[in-house]
């Protein structure tokens, strides 16, 4: 139907928002350091202050969701993200930036939980909400991969502040497309009163199933984000990439990321959503002690990083759609809530995970391949309690 596909567009929008805030300056890093005079290891704190941002912000909007609909908080939070962006442009020194990207967190978070809420509402079950997520996975997947190569681009050719300008205008045209294009998927709109939304709050947080697919997917972006802070300084300040060519290296951990998203939606009719979860969960493992060993050993080249990336990527197409699935088909009509809490300890763990990276002392991969092999075996434990209990109830 038409509207479904417009619907489509949409949800793929307001999702990308905040990866192309994550991704996109990641090449300008060394230069934004000189030029706010700070070091970059502080810079890449810059990071940790968004998605630090974006945990919070995405307690607040998934029940705001659920009580007044999708679209007007959506245009609500996209607005937010459009103040963060202005102040991150206009930024003259390094508090202004954590400013303005804690800020771009808190709006553009809204727009990932409104994005979530409303594939919810579009699908009738499980099965169809895991395929509709690993569908968005692979758009998601191919449009992320050109956001560092622009970010490359632009410092190479322009100012590593006009990826923040650039970031501004998607805003703009997404709260436009939004406001005129944007129609209400949320037609049971709940009357809630404070004590009913901690009530909802409550029982989200209750739910052991919930949390344990929660907690997976949570250190998978922890893993991502993790990665994302630490791969600049691997690959341009280490290795010694320029900024044009680091940019191209995003394609090809995110095309893993498209491999895998592609793959789950084929098989997962067959193998189930915790075969597919067990198999992701395996192949962290192995990245991390591949960065131990090599780190240990002294040996880091563009290779050593990017191929092993590469397979955590594609463990993360297997884990990220069905752990959303799994997590958000439990409840009907607490879809804005549930999907808060999600996005919530998302962005908490990618935060901690941050942040881990940015305060170590890293001279190579090793602290990487500590965190990634941790991430690996919780996962695994996770996967195996579930693989434990009989099969949840949905809660209406």
């Amino acid at each position: 139907m038409a509207h479904n596909k417009l619907t489509y567009i949409l949800i793929v929008c307001l999702g990308l928002l905040g990866q192309f805030a994550i991704e996109m300056y990641l090449p300008s890093m060394p230069s934004m350091s000189k030029d706010l005079n700070t070091s970059l290891h502080i810079v890449q704190l810059t990071i940790s202050v968004y998605v630090l941002g974006f945990s919070i912000g995405s307690l607040l909007y998934g029940t705001l969701s659920d009580k007044f609909g999708r679209k007007p908080i959506a245009f609500i939070c996209l607005t937010i993200g459009l103040f963060g962006s202005l102040l991150c442009c206009i930024s003259y020194n390094v508090e202004i930036m954590f400013l303005g990207r804690f800020i771009q967190g808190l709006g553009f978070s809204g727009a990932a939980v409104v994005s979530r809420s409303i594939a919810k509402d579009i699908s009738p079950d499980q099965v169809s909400l895991a395929k509709l997520a690993s569908l968005l996975g692979v758009i998601y997947s191919i449009a992320i991969a050109f956001a560092p190569i622009i970010g490359g681009y632009i410092q190479k050719y322009l100012f590593w502040r006009m990826s923040f300008v650039l970031l501004l205008i998607m805003t703009i045209i997404v709260i436009m497309m939004s406001k005129y294009k944007l129609e209400e998927t949320n037609h049971n709109k709940r009357d809630l009163t404070v004590g009913m939304v901690f009530f909802d709050y409550k029982e989200v947080l209750m739910n052991k199933y919930f949390l344990v697919y929660n907690l997976i997917s949570g250190l998978t972006i922890a893993g991502i984000v993790s990665y994302q802070t630490v791969s600049s300084l691997l690959l341009q300040v280490i290795v010694g990439m320029d900024p044009e060519r680091f940019g191209y290296t995003a394609v090809f951990v995110t095309a893993a990321l498209l491999i895998g998203s592609t793959i789950n939606r084929i098989v997962i009719l067959k193998y189930g959503m915790q075969k597919m979860i067990t198999l992701g969960a395996v192949l962290y493992l192995c990245v991390g002690l591949f960065f131990i060993l090599t780190g240990i050993l002294g040996v880091i080249n563009v290779y050593i990083i990017i191929i092993p990336m590469m397979i955590y990527s594609l463990g993360s197409g297997f884990i990220y759609p069905n752990c959303s699935s799994g997590a958000m088909s439990i409840f009907n009509n607490k879809a804005g809530t549930a999907a808060s809490i999600y996005n919530f300890f998302q962005m908490l763990g990618a935060t901690i995970g941050s942040l881990l990276i940015s305060t170590s002392t890293n001279t190579n991969q090793l602290q990487l391949g500590i965190l990634l092999t941790a991430i690996g075996l919780i996962c695994l434990s996770g996967i195996r309690f579930l693989m434990q209990q009989k099969k949840y109830r949905v809660i209406i």
